[in-house]
């Protein structure tokens, strides 16, 4: 955005006087435009993420059917557990499987998870020497 203003004389005397020659006054300002703000992503619920007492859930009911092993009473209880035979296992895995599916999708969904780490190294080098650049202007109107 650019503000012109055009230019002003002095009309304090009728006639130029070279002692006091007019004065002509230009003012540009110029602007540039504010830097685009960047939204932060939204991120998917953590409960997306919380695959662990699925598994334990799971195992737990595996563990059941074992009849040497004792499972510590200490342990969380699930409701309607019953115990889980080897050959079910693959029925019960499948709601697992989908959480996973769909965990992996919202990493994926997120922005520069694409980008190698060398890739955000360099960017941050760049973004380090440009916030040093600014603080010396900073510092060097602080000085004025």
């Amino acid at each position: 955005m650019s503000y012109s203003t055009p230019p002003i004389q002095s009309s304090t005397a009728p006639t130029p006087n070279p002692t006091n020659p007019p004065i002509s006054l230009s003012l540009t300002l110029t602007q540039q435009p504010p830097p685009p703000q960047l939204n932060p992503p939204t991120l998917p619920p953590a409960s997306l993420f919380d695959l662990l007492p699925q598994l334990h859930e799971l195992l737990s009911r595996l563990l059941d059917t074992d009849t040497d092993y004792t499972i510590p009473q200490s342990g969380p209880h699930y409701k309607a557990q019953e115990p889980l035979a080897m050959h079910q296992l693959s029925g019960a895995v499948s709601s697992i499987r989908v959480n996973i599916g769909k965990a992996r999708a919202a990493v994926a969904a997120l922005p520069d998870v694409q980008r190698t780490i060398e890739e955000q190294e360099e960017e941050i080098s760049v973004l380090k020497a440009r916030i040093a650049r600014q603080k010396e202007v900073l510092g060097g109107i602080r000085n004025v």
